[in-house]
């Protein structure tokens, strides 16, 4: 529960409307198809934020110009649109201490996650997204 409360904490602050436009470059993806892929041990980016989220208004933008330079597909688990204990539970069960989070899965289990968030830069996020 100390976990979800931090992921929760980190966002607290609303939002900027640009945040809240449609995110174009990502493939939105609920929570039930998360744990479906992870099941079937498939290989994914995954971005688990919530547009509510200060963070995640710097981070979105970025991540966007980054997946239009390097093609790659990155799902997006928008975490407003789940019920609450269940993405308590995948939080938990995942380790993701706050928002945004990007992570990349092999055979269904996360490889790597960009540990900067947030603050990391254009070519940082290109990086990560080239491991595949």
């Amino acid at each position: 529960m100390l976990t979800f409360s931090l992921f929760l904490g980190a966002c607290s602050e609303k939002a900027n409307s640009k945040a809240k436009q449609e995110l174009t470059s990502y493939k939105a993806i609920r929570l039930e198809e998360v744990v479906e892929k992870i099941q079937n041990k498939e290989n994914f980016y995954l971005y688990v934020g919530r547009p509510t989220c200060h963070y995640c208004a710097k981070f979105s933008p970025i991540l966007e110009e980054a997946i239009t330079h390097t093609q790659v597909t990155v799902y997006y688990l928008n975490t407003d649109n789940e019920v609450l204990t269940e993405a308590q539970n995948f939080v938990v069960k995942e380790e993701i201490q706050t928002v945004p989070y990007l992570a990349y899965y092999r055979d269904g289990q996360r490889q790597s996650y960009l540990e900067k968030g947030s603050q990391a830069n254009l070519e940082e996020i290109e990086s990560f997204l080239e491991q595949d």
